[in-house]
């Protein structure tokens, strides 16, 4: 069953029936009905056949709706494991907090989910097997990751395997990176879980150099000194930085920096990378399979491949792109865009082959913006499409902006042009 987000209560909090859930995604019960609501017998001692003791509290409960709901409870219940009516459970303290949550929700099938109380519910629910609050728990924290939650809750996905949240997670960090960069809220990170940062071709950023930038805070974020296992984070956390879209003055002031005057050695295979390929290009074609392929993949660099820009302001916009990062024939793309155009973005001039004709290709045009939230203003990307560039007209549909005119309006408007053809 595919995790889908739910609908939210007010409070960031949800509130659905297991029935309701059903109806929404089936169009008719399981089983052709609804789970009956026990919320009246819910702690309740009348008909109590099994009583629970988590931490310090008790509390009544009824074998049959204990087993039904949940085949932890129905295995420890059963009368070859359980030759009494108490039940002794251990649990965390964020648990035990939220345990009459869980309980209730095994009666009733309802839940109020937020901020606090969802990660411990959904521990519960998946120690104890309960399919239906875990899956309502990664829906909830699917559709409310935001700039206070995403960096805990990337590590929650790691450590419990979540993929969904990862997901959600990584994109939402990649998408505002300069956020968390600037914030200081990646050195938190373990060098394991950075590096997967890192290695996002989804990061929004103004240059390469904004990578190699959150690697140097990350180091100088602890009094380590140099020693065998901080060479062995560099190097890991350089394995993510994609040389070759770093330009030989970028290499030159790298080469320079005083917090890597111990790594030089170490870090010269990735030099070397860049050299070699800002002087002789790509050369042949690299197989997708080659861990090294994406070090040619140029993420979403927002000053070298594109530019921001209000419509409201400008009449008329030029902006150009590097050759290397704008397409596979190594022409630097110059682009105008125009307010009475505002959907259309113009190539001038067109690239041309050795015999006069214009060079056709594919790029990647990415649109984005900001909208507010909670008082952060987060990236939105409003269109993400591959354009052919021919002979029949060198210009770019860049797409329409509905729902976005008021965030275009107040943050302005980001174009960037990429290459297509290289998986991220």
């Amino acid at each position: 069953m595919d995790t889908q987000s739910f609908d939210m209560m007010e409070g960031s909090s949800s509130s659905l029936k297991y029935g309701q859930r059903l109806m929404q995604k089936f169009g008719k019960p399981m089983n052709g009905a609804q789970p009956p609501d026990y919320g009246v017998f819910c702690c309740n001692e009348e008909f109590s056949d099994v009583r629970i003791t988590v931490g310090d509290t008790t509390y009544f409960g009824h074998r049959i709706v204990l087993a039904s709901t949940s085949e932890v409870f129905q295995t420890m219940l059963s009368s070859i494991w359980c030759t009494t009516s108490d039940l002794h459970l251990e649990e965390t303290g964020d648990c035990e907090e939220v345990f009459p949550e869980f309980l209730e929700f095994l009666y009733t099938w309802k839940v109020k989910l937020n901020e606090e109380n969802v990660i411990p519910l959904g521990l519960l629910a998946d120690k104890y097997l309960v399919k239906d609050l875990a899956s309502l728990c990664v829906d909830f924290m699917v559709a409310e990751v935001c700039s206070e939650n995403a960096i805990p809750w990337f590590r929650f996905s790691l450590k419990y395997d979540v993929d969904a949240l990862y997901d959600k997670c990584i994109t939402y960090i990649s998408h505002n990176f300069e956020h968390f960069n600037n914030s200081g809220k990646l050195v938190e990170l373990e060098t394991s879980e950075l590096s997967l940062v890192l290695d996002s071709g989804a990061i929004v950023c103004k240059s390469e150099m904004d990578i190699i930038q959150a690697i140097i805070r990350w180091m100088k974020a602890y009094d380590r000194p140099v020693q065998e296992t901080l060479r062995d984070d560099i190097v890991k956390l350089f394995g993510s930085v994609r040389a070759p879209m770093l330009s030989p003055d970028d290499i030159d002031k790298i080469e320079k920096m005083k917090e890597l005057q111990d790594f030089v050695m170490l870090l010269l295979p990735k030099f070397y990378m860049s050299y070699k390929y800002h002087s002789f290009g790509l050369g042949v074609p690299i197989p997708p399979e080659d861990k090294k392929f994406k070090n040619y993949v140029p993420r979403i660099y927002t000053d070298r491949c594109g530019t921001t820009f209000n419509t409201t302001t400008f009449w008329e916009h030029y902006f150009q792109t590097p050759s290397h990062m704008s397409a596979k024939y190594g022409a630097i793309l110059k682009w105008k865009y125009q307010n009475r155009k505002p959907n259309e973005l113009d190539l001038l001039p067109s690239p041309v082959s050795a015999l006069g004709n214009l060079v056709p290709f594919k790029l990647r045009v990415i649109r984005l913006t900001k909208r507010e939230r909670n008082g952060f203003a987060e990236v939105k990307i409003m269109n993400d499409t591959v354009n052919l560039v021919s002979t029949y007209g060198p210009c770019i549909d860049m797409g329409v902006s509905f729902g976005y005119e008021n965030d275009i309006k107040k943050h302005g408007l980001t174009v960037v042009i990429l290459p297509d053809g290289f998986p991220i």
